[in-house]
């Protein structure tokens, strides 16, 4: 396994509006009988906290998986709504989101 970070993005405290956090994008790279699989990991610090989501397998084309990582980073998706993110894209993509069982 081997995640790497492609984006970060700061976001400043506004009073009674929104909490100052970090958020990291990531690449997620694994490997399954000499297959590598690519994924998304994209994790969000408060200054305390720590939460992350990780879709560990999207499927073996690594610029495609950085194009979505890319995507869900220019449009701010947070830990909470991306697994919603993702469905709907690939359901407009027409594609089904490769798992390992």
């Amino acid at each position: 396994m081997k995640i790497t970070n492609l984006y970060s993005k700061n976001f400043s405290e506004i009073k009674d509006i929104q909490n100052e956090k970090l958020l990291e994008y990531n690449l997620f790279e694994s490997k399954v009988d000499d297959k590598i699989n690519y994924g998304i990991q994209i994790t969000s610090f408060d200054g305390r906290n720590r939460e992350e989501y990780i879709s560990e397998v999207i499927c073996d084309n690594k610029e495609f998986v950085q194009d979505v990582v890319k995507y869900l980073y220019e449009n701010s998706v947070d830990i909470d709504t991306c697994e919603y993110v993702l469905n709907d894209l690939f359901i407009n993509l027409n594609i089904k989101k490769q798992t390992i069982k």
